[in-house]
């Protein structure tokens, strides 16, 4: 008895000494760490090497591996848990409420007051985040493999479920979901984004591949590009922004669901995890080489005009106005504001090569295009069928500086009706192109 009281006494004295020399004080401990860009990161790292940006704040109080944005709350998968943050004051995030999940956050969409989390291996979760104080599960779905990526369209959620690929969950009732429909990608689906009547994957063994889900019960593979590891990814107008690990950035024209083809790329230097794209701004989520800003005002030749470094790995990214929420993993949540003079400032000025939505679409008897130029330039406008075929010639010449507009009747060049479907319109200016899909109705 007398020899454990003695060994209770020196491991009490050593628990002492140890305090002592502890850089941590009582009153941080279990406390939120306090912004303060001149510090280093919570694994001693020095903040960053940058250009054209500069740290707005963040959460440095725990991991972050996933993160989606709305307004001001801030949803991140900080390993088995969903947080959720005020981050109305960048500088001073605080957290409202998190809920507990069975597997790891690896992907986060919200939509109204649903978070719906990629959670591994535990498939799809269905959180109600009405009250983000208080979040609380109200449904799941197990899918087959390990859920990496989601995304919604109207009841259905689309997930990217790793070996098991493309599975399409019905969440009309998010209390009970259930399967509808699947595709194997072939390979490991890493993230799913869904635009009409496709929903584009990446597989980090077979690249993006196009997937038709017009019937929801039977998707149908329409393209892909083959070859590089790619993950997270933004699809914006006709283009397909994919990060490709070390290969880097790819932009792919998805134009013909049939063939997308890669039109440019950038060597981020990095391993390329994640992209966001806003305006003529990608944010790309670059693993040891941070957050990367690439110019694809050009496409065909984007170009690096900003970075923020921490020699930490930048896992993910969302962007909200002009500020990018990158997910640091162990290093937390990071706020970077890109103070360059392209992208969001150019993507609202007036004069600027432009086109509206076409409309009526879907139309049954003619559409209506309008576009602007901002300066005098050769035009070039066609329609194409599924398969890239041009069936009409709208416009082929100069035109002026300004607002013009133009009307489809949905003939070809021979002046035939044509049969009911999907066709794509491309207006070209210059050395500049933007597509947008028409539904033809019988």
């Amino acid at each position: 008895m007398k020899h454990f009281i003695k060994i209770i006494m020196i491991f009490i004295l050593l628990l002492g000494v140890a305090n002592l020399f502890s850089q941590t004080t009582p009153a941080e401990i279990g406390t939120e760490k306090e912004f303060n860009p001149e510090l280093r990161t919570s694994s001693g790292k020095l903040r960053a090497d940058s250009l054209n940006c500069e740290l707005a704040g963040g959460w440095f109080s725990g991991m972050c591996y996933a993160v989606f944005t709305v307004d001001t709350l801030a949803y991140i998968g900080k390993g088995v848990y969903l947080q959720i943050l005020n981050v109305s004051d960048p500088a001073n995030p605080t957290s409202l409420g998190e809920i507990s999940c069975p597997g790891v956050v690896e992907n986060i969409c919200v939509v109204g007051d649903l978070a719906y989390v990629a959670d591994g291996d535990a498939g799809l979760r269905i959180i109600d985040v009405t009250d983000p104080t208080d979040p609380d599960e109200i449904g799941f779905y197990d899918t087959e493999g390990s859920a990496n990526g989601v995304h919604i369209v109207g009841d259905l959620a689309y997930v990217a479920d790793g070996d098991a690929g493309l599975r399409i969950i019905d969440v009309t009732d998010p209390t009970d979901p259930d399967e509808v429909g699947f595709y194997d990608t072939g390979g490991s689906a890493q993230d799913v984004h869904v635009v009409g009547n496709f929903a584009y994957v990446t597989d980090s063994s077979y690249g993006l591949l196009v997937i038709n889900v017009s019937d929801s019960t039977d998707p149908d593979e329409s393209g892909s590009t083959g070859g590089y590891n790619s993950y997270g990814f933004h699809v914006v107008d006709n283009l397909a922004y994919v990060a490709c690990y070390s290969v880097g950035l790819r932009i792919i024209n998805v134009f013909y669901s049939a063939s997308p083809s890669e039109i440019g790329f950038c060597d981020t230097g990095g391993s390329a995890m994640d992209v966001y794209v806003v305006g003529d701004l990608a944010y790309v989520a670059d693993g040891d080489a941070g957050l990367r800003i690439i110019d694809v005002t050009d496409p065909t030749d984007p170009d690096e005009v900003g970075f923020y470094d921490i020699e930490a790995y930048a896992r993910g990214v969302h962007v909200v106005g002009d500020l990018a929420y990158v997910a640091y993993g162990e290093d937390g949540l990071y706020i970077i504001r890109y103070t360059g003079g392209s992208g969001i400032e150019e993507e609202i000025k007036p004069n600027v090569f432009s086109i509206s939505q076409p409309s009526p679409n879907p139309f049954a008897r003619e559409t209506v295009l309008k576009y602007e130029l901002p300066k005098s330039t050769e035009v070039d406008i066609t329609v194409h069928n599924m398969l890239g075929q041009k069936i009409r010639e709208l416009y082929s010449g100069e035109k002026s500086a300004g607002v013009h507009q133009l009307t489809w009747d949905g003939t070809d060049n021979a002046g035939e009706k044509l049969p009911g479907g999907i066709y794509f319109l491309r207006v070209k200016a210059g050395s500049r192109e933007i597509n947008s899909k028409l539904l033809l109705v019988k």
